[in-house]
């Protein structure tokens, strides 16, 4: 499973991106933020501020497997 970045209100979602991790980037120039285990509660917290958290925002450093579809 990913966590992914985002915010919400009752009827917008928005989906925060970063530069691509290496095994990604020849696909395309930006992907998801993919937030690990150890990020994910500072980055749920109502109390932090984007200011403090947005270094969350980083290509992703673990594993990622694809595949080709269309």
């Amino acid at each position: 499973m990913l966590s992914i970045a985002g915010l919400y209100t009752n009827d917008h979602y928005v989906m925060f991106t970063s530069a691509p991790a290496e095994g990604i980037a020849h696909i395309h120039h930006r992907m998801p933020a993919i937030l690990n285990d150890q990020s994910i509660d500072d980055w749920l917290n109502p109390d932090n501020k984007f200011s403090e958290i947005k270094t969350l925002l980083q290509p992703f450093d673990g594993l990622l497997e694809w595949d080709q579809t269309a």
